[in-house]
């Protein structure tokens, strides 16, 4: 598939958003529990805000953005490559910050039944993918091991044309027009679009996409699969990120069976 697809059945499909309460027909996204400190959050135990109060000393203005090399230790530990069912809150509703994938992304299993994989990404802004987000492949005893990530992007989601592997549930609901902050200034629009980017390179996405816009404009040459290929892993149903269990029990489960 390559081209701008657009294509409405019904009625229209409306995301999750502040005008809404952060709810819809697949639920309800719990923002103003999801972005509580650590000790007084409900679905997670591991909460990251990466701020302007953050001891890094990145996203102290709106529209800043931070490169995940520069966050990727505070997030995953030194080395590190597990979520550990945390909540990574990047910017604030009122400053808000773009994330960079400036590196390959390599999400992990937990490695016993301790471990959970799970984790949520929420962002105050843009994400821009400059490079591979993956999951490794590894043994599990239990489904919480497995690695589960979502991302909650408060902006638009753009992506290099030089990547070709994507994993995790993205929801992409743009800026809140209510804070003149959030919907103001460079790099991009910040209005809820998810766009693949160009060029020859197919575009493989484990998960789901919901966005506002979705612009699919790649023209991988082959005359059996798309330039833009998603495939809904099932991760969602199997070990939800924190917060995203009242989606996730909505989201259809599509699988092949044999005639």
């Amino acid at each position: 598939v390559s081209g701008t697809l657009r294509e409405t059945l019904g009625s229209d499909f409306v995301l999750p958003s502040p005008a809404t309460g952060y709810r819809n027909s697949l639920g309800r996204f719990d923002y103003s529990g999801a972005v509580l400190p650590q000790g007084e959050n409900q679905y997670s135990e591991r909460v990251i805000t990466i701020d302007q109060n953050h001891p890094l000393g990145v996203c102290q203005n709106p529209n800043d953005s931070v490169n995940w090399t520069q966050i990727k230790d505070a997030v995953l530990g030194i080395g590190g490559n597990l979520l550990q069912n945390g909540i990574y809150h990047i910017g604030q509703e009122d400053i808000p910050c773009n994330l960079i994938i400036d590196e390959a992304i390599f999400f992990g299993n937990g490695l016993d039944s301790s471990e959970n994989g799970s984790g949520l990404f929420i962002i105050e802004g843009d994400l821009i993918v400059n490079d591979d987000i993956t999951y490794i492949a590894s043994p599990i005893d239990v489904v919480t091991q497995l690695a589960s990530v979502g991302w909650i992007v408060k902006g638009s989601v753009t992506i290099d044309s030089g990547v070709t592997q994507m994993v995790g549930a993205y929801t992409v609901i743009g800026c809140d027009s209510g804070v003149v902050a959030n919907c103001q200034g460079a790099p991009l629009l910040h209005d809820g679009t998810f766009d693949t980017g160009s060029g020859g390179n197919q575009l493989e996405v484990r998960g789901l996409v919901l966005a506002k816009r979705i612009i699919l404009d790649r023209n991988f040459a082959d005359p059996v699969v798309g330039s833009e290929v998603i495939f809904n892993d099932g991760r969602l149903h199997a070990n939800p990120p924190p917060a995203l269990v009242d989606i996730s029990r909505t989201i259809p489960l599509i699988s092949s069976v044999r005639p």
